[in-house]
């Protein structure tokens, strides 16, 4: 009878260790799932593209946690390189845009875009 004491805490350390290292390795995961750099690009350009829907933002990566470059309007019109599948499925457009005195590029949501992105993988 002496020993369920001790066998009851070992079970409850052992529980609360895997507990412990199962929800790190969720955290690990879904923060490792956003990656904001080191994404191929290409600087040629594949075709012309127009901004749909109320505005859009021109992203540093092929996510909405990414910082943004440049918040864009319906009706502007981006050079389209090539576009890219992130961790959740989505393509995002590597793009550029000039404004007439400053570049800009970044990374812009498929789906945002007149023709729904570039016609080729980076």
């Amino acid at each position: 009878m002496r020993y369920r004491p001790l066998v009851a805490a070992a079970a409850a350390t052992l529980a609360m260790t895997s507990l412990t290292s199962t929800s790190a390795a969720a955290n690990s995961t879904e923060t490792s799932a956003v990656n904001c750099s080191g994404w191929p690009v290409a600087s040629m350009v594949s075709s012309d593209q127009t901004v749909e829907g109320q505005y859009s933002y021109m992203r540093k990566g092929p996510y909405g946690a990414c910082d943004v470059v440049l918040r864009l309007g319906a009706g502007w019109t981006l050079d389209v390189a090539c576009s890219v599948r992130n961790d959740y499925g989505h393509t995002w457009s590597y793009a550029h845009f000039n404004d007439g005195s400053r570049r800009y590029w970044g990374w812009i949501y498929d789906a945002s875009l007149q023709w729904g992105g570039a016609g080729s993988y980076c």
